[in-house]
């Protein structure tokens, strides 16, 4: 089921029960929005704001629009691989193929360096120490796209309290 909850910073925000992760940001150019599932509920009503304070700077940022053309250029160069890839036999094997395709093409660090700039948005707005908490919470896979969490909550509160990515 999919219910439409209140904007944040003019940003449709939608809440869907099939969604498994925490939260998402989508969209290209004019439509985007952010999509919540069930995990997202269990987080405090703080760390729900910090969450979607968090998306709301992918959004404002336009990172998925400066993500674009290095993505095409990546499957453009990569056709072989990413061929190898919708061959491959299981989501393991899927998983570490494409995750060595985005490491090599640069575009894993692109997006990580964006994750860092939504969360230094996030702080921005008073929310870094409420989404520190949100990550600490979390239970996280490696993944190529995200920083680690450990590194995520040490820029958020260098000295332990303050927030200053």
């Amino acid at each position: 089921m999919r219910q439409r909850l209140p904007d944040i910073l003019g940003i449709p925000v939608w809440f869907d029960d099939a969604f498994e992760g925490i939260s998402d940001s989508r969209g290209f150019l004019w439509w985007k929005g952010i999509f919540v599932g069930q995990s997202w509920t269990r987080l405090t009503r703080r760390e729900q704001g910090a969450v979607l304070l968090h998306e709301a700077g992918h959004v404002k940022l336009w990172h998925a629009e400066k993500r674009i053309l290095p993505s095409l250029r990546m499957h453009f160069f990569n056709l072989r691989k990413i061929a190898a890839i919708v061959r491959a036999k299981n989501e393991a094997q899927v998983r570490s193929m494409w995750g060595e395709l985005l490491k090599d093409s640069g575009v894993a660090a692109l997006a990580r360096e964006q994750e860092f700039e939504a969360d230094r948005f996030c702080a921005g707005c008073g929310y870094g120490s409420d989404l520190a908490m949100a990550f600490s919470r979390m239970q996280t896979e490696s993944d190529p796209m995200h920083p680690p969490t450990e590194e995520r909550l040490l820029r958020l509160n260098p000295m332990g309290g303050r927030t200053g990515i």
